[in-house]
């Protein structure tokens, strides 16, 4: 197999760090829906397959590759980051009601860091926990699967969804009041084959209005676009 000298970045883009190091994949192409990518030689990908294409919504083709030349791709291509394991954590779950748990903390580290959603994602051997900043997706967290269950009822609690329906996609609302902050997240569960993903989006009031003048216009630009905005007929 001949890759491209250079993958272009869009390709690059369709995994994040963390994502192409756990898989060991490197995208190179995109065909008519399906992802072409570099692969491990001798790796068995059947189940991974299956969780890209659940989470992610595109089929992946895997081309097989030399060990060292996949690993000089991932570091060519991809910085390996950190994540930070949380299990046995989940005790601190029953604290919630008095600010002390870890999913109450997390929801003002979403808020902290400008979130708009944090995502809870199973999979076969290990679930993971991302913020959407910017419109990118970031893993903060990785669990072991013994502590899933449990983070995700104590979200069906907090948003009076029901804990035993794990069959078909729910929706609710949590009001976060945490000192002074207050504001709504709507929560959204979805059954996946490694059990449920739970998104809570961010209803927040705190995003800063910023003046046009701190948008990176030039001062021909500025003058252009507020002459034409002042004519609003045309």
């Amino acid at each position: 197999m001949t890759l491209p000298e250079r993958i272009p970045t869009e390709i690059v883009q369709l995994f994040a760090s963390s994502e192409a190091w756990n898989y060991r994949l490197v995208p190179y192409d995109r065909r008519d829906g399906v992802v072409l990518c570099a692969g491990e030689r001798g790796r068995d990908y059947a189940s991974v397959s299956q969780e890209i294409e659940v989470l992610s919504g595109f089929r992946v083709q895997i081309e097989p590759v030399g060990s060292d030349e996949l690993s000089l791709l991932l570091n060519r291509y991809y910085r390996r980051e950190e994540t930070r394991p949380i299990s046995g954590r989940t005790a601190d779950l029953s604290r919630i009601g008095s600010g002390q748990g870890f999913l109450t903390d997390l929801i003002g580290e979403a808020f902290d860091e400008y979130a708009s959603d944090i995502h809870f994602e199973p999979y076969e051997e290990r679930c993971r926990i991302r913020l959407r900043i910017d419109g990118k997706l970031v893993e903060k967290y990785v669990l072991d699967r013994s502590g899933y269950a449990s983070i995700v009822n104590q979200i069906k609690i907090m948003a009076n969804l029901d804990i035993s329906e794990r069959r078909l996609p729910q929706d609710g609302r949590i009001l976060y009041h945490r000192g002074d902050r207050k504001f709504d997240l709507r929560v959204s569960s979805l059954p996946t084959i490694y059990g449920e993903k739970v998104v809570l989006r961010l209803l927040t009031r705190h995003a800063e209005l910023l003046e046009l003048s701190n948008l990176g216009f030039s001062e021909r630009q500025l003058a252009d676009y507020e002459s034409a905005i002042a004519r609003p007929h045309g």
